[in-house]
Formats: structure tokens, sequence, C-alpha cells
């Protein structure tokens, strides 16, 4: 990569990252753009249950999201992205893919992790070691997982079944 020694140039660059890694759209607007492409972080969809971040946005946000104070901190539709003033919509009122020196939002961050798991697996090892089994009604299976172990600090692994967390199912102290 390159950089200048302009006072805006890190920001700049991780705006640039979040394309480049992380396959993200620019969620500001120019009227001299061509029309964009769908993308994780804009579309053009309006249906609440076809809206890739719909399990960001919650219960009673308004969709289109006005961009109010009310607002702010949510995820939600709020309307002109992808270089576009109407008709394309980004999650959040404001994001390093809008604005610089603002943070990534939540639904550009779940993509730029995603694009590390797609470079590096966070996980050594697991057992069962198959994709796909079923297990029957009175059946046993012991689930274990190795996750990497990280440099500074300890995880803690939680096991969920169904959304709810499974008795017994959190490891603590993986270093």
């Amino acid at each position: 990569f390159r950089s200048s020694r302009n006072a805006a140039a890190p920001e700049i660059m991780l705006h640039e990252l979040g394309h480049s890694f992380g396959y993200l759209a620019d969620e500001y607007t120019d009227f001299s753009a061509a029309p964009g492409i769908e993308q994780a972080n804009v579309t053009r969809e309006t249906r609440p249950e076809f809206i890739k971040w719909k399990a960001w946005i919650p219960d009673g946000v308004p969709l289109p999201t006005p961009v109010t104070p009310d607002y702010a901190d949510v995820i939600g539709l709020f309307e002109g992205a992808n270089m576009r003033p109407r008709g394309w919509y980004r999650p959040k009122a404001d994001c390093k893919m809008r604005t610089l020196d603002r943070p990534f939002c939540e639904v550009c961050r779940q993509e730029l992790v995603r694009a590390i798991y797609r470079v590096l697996r966070p996980i050594e090892s697991s057992t069962p070691a198959v994709a796909d089994w079923t297990i029957g009604p009175d059946e046993v299976v012991e689930l274990d997982v190795q996750p990497l172990a990280p440099v500074g600090h300890s995880l803690v692994v939680q096991w969920f079944i169904d959304g709810a967390p499974a008795p017994g199912g959190t490891n603590a102290g993986f270093n």
C-alpha cells in the first residue's frame, strides 16, 4: 500500500482497506457516480425480511430509518449509499465507509471479521471431525473445539443450543 503524509492518510487507508479487504461499498453519495452493486453494507432492498443485515436491526426501528438523533446509534436502513442519494441504503447513519474519523459500524466490522476468517481459521481443531451429522433424540455426543490460542489474553467459549446457552457449555481460560 502507498500512502501520504497528509493528516487524513491513516483514515483514508482504513476506509480503502474496507473496500479491498472487506469488500465493503462506499456509504456516501456522489451525484456523478455510476450505478453501484449490492454488497454486504449497501442494498436497494427495503423489504425487512430480505435486508442483509436484518439480524442487526432492533425491533421497532422504522424502515427506511430517518437520520435523527433517536437513530444515530442503531442499525437500520438509512437512505443514501453506494454513491447514490436515493434508492440505496446503508446500515447505520454514519460509519467509516461514509465518513472518515468514524468507527466502522457493526455490519462493516462483521464483514471485516468474515474477511479475516477467509484467510485464517479461528479453530485449531474440533470433534466430531465431520461437517454434517445427525444425532438421535436419546444420543449423547460430546463436542469439543480447540480455538487458536491468542497471545496476551485468554478466551471464553460458550456453546449454544437453539440460541440458548447450553448448560455446562462454557470453557474458560483458553490461552
